[in-house]
């Protein structure tokens, strides 16, 4: 990102330097490379003998300058536990529905069928955000 606060010259950041929020964003920008910087200290030789720390440096910029949204890292067993309240919800209306005859076992089925479409549609609502 070639206009991250990094990349500016000092006349730049000066003009930053006039107000107590720039003032503020420099010092984040300033402790958020000492962090960068750290990080890439700390990895072992033979990683840092692959890439620059400047390198280093763009990668982690590219990366916190996003948005990112999804499942990162969970695999199946993140994806199994997104679906338990929905399954354990089916469950509950099936055995409601079936188990008794009462108006009260119809009211926990609609119920329990409306926390297993719930996930999906919250996920429609805000993917169309």
């Amino acid at each position: 990102a070639p206009n991250a606060l990094r990349h500016w010259t000092t006349n730049q950041k000066a003009r930053l330097r006039r107000s107590e929020v720039g003032e503020k964003l420099i010092k984040t920008a300033k402790r958020q490379m000492n962090r960068w910087s750290k990080k890439y200290e700390s990895l072992p030789e033979e990683d840092r003998a692959l890439m620059t720390e400047e390198q280093f440096l763009w990668a982690m910029e590219a990366v916190n300058s996003r948005a990112f949204k999804g499942n990162y890292g969970g695999g199946t067993l993140n994806k199994l536990q997104s679906l338990t309240f929905p399954i354990l919800a089916a469950i509950a209306g099936l055995i409601f529905l079936f188990a008794a005859d009462d108006e009260t076992a119809d009211m926990i089925a609609q119920f329990c069928g409306l926390l297993v479409v719930a996930p999906a549609m919250l996920s429609l609502a805000e993917e169309s955000k």
